[in-house]
């Protein structure tokens, strides 16, 4: 068994995590959306009165789109599979954030979703092994999430995840034990935490309701 002991060592296998995403303060992580699994389908999706979530996906544009990212997207996508992933993401997480004065807080995914249910386990256990950071993954692949719910019944105290709503301007259900996100265009969802980061040139600012497991719903403005 190999240990991790340098940043470059861990980002070998890991494909390397970012800061660069300027909605957020912190460190996120991201694949492609090609790749997703779900959302690949939900984008298809042709109605005329309902609108997928993934159809307007901003992953699919801009920086998105340049050679840099999509290599280092094709390069995380295996380190996944890695037998050492958990581990050099562990290190790399904690190397990265462990100068950080404030609360500490980690997105998976800013793009792309969970690949498997061992993919979700593993990125269960890299909270596990950081308690001391709040983890929070917006996904799609609501049957890796219910699979893991059935025989764990809950989700880490720092881990938080949220199924997104399939089409924009759709009531979240509640008739399920996991937290949720919906999109909105024309109408604000009821009983729902607002992200008004559309109101701070589509920055966080002080706000973390996304990484708060007390809150149910977040609904986001579709940009």
């Amino acid at each position: 068994m190999i240990q991790i002991k340098t940043l470059k060592q861990a980002r070998s296998i890991t494909g390397g995590i970012s800061n660069r995403n300027r909605k957020m303060p912190f460190y996120s992580y991201g694949l492609s959306v090609k790749n997703c699994i779900t959302g690949s389908k939900l984008a298809k999706i042709k109605k005329l009165d309902k609108i997928p979530t993934c159809k307007l996906c901003y992953a699919k544009r801009n920086m998105y789109n340049t050679q840099a990212v999509k290599k280092a997207h094709a390069k995380r996508l295996r380190g996944i599979k890695h037998p050492y992933f958990v581990k050099a993401m562990t290190y790399e997480i904690n190397h990265l954030t462990k100068n950080q004065t404030q609360k500490k807080y980690f997105r998976w995914h800013d793009s792309g979703d969970l690949q498997s249910i061992k993919h979700l386990l593993k990125l269960i256990k890299i909270a596990l092994n950081l308690p001391n950071i709040k983890f929070w993954l917006p996904t799609n692949e609501r049957k890796f999430i219910r699979t893991y719910l059935k025989y764990k019944k809950v989700f880490p105290i720092n881990f938080n995840e949220r199924i997104s709503s399939i089409f924009i301007d759709q009531e979240p259900t509640k008739k399920h034990n996991f937290n949720t996100s919906s999109l909105f265009k024309n109408i604000k969802p009821i009983n729902s935490k607002i992200c008004y980061s559309y109101k701070r040139y589509n920055q966080c600012g002080k706000c973390r309701a996304c990484w708060s497991k007390n809150i149910s719903n977040i609904a986001y403005k579709s940009h």
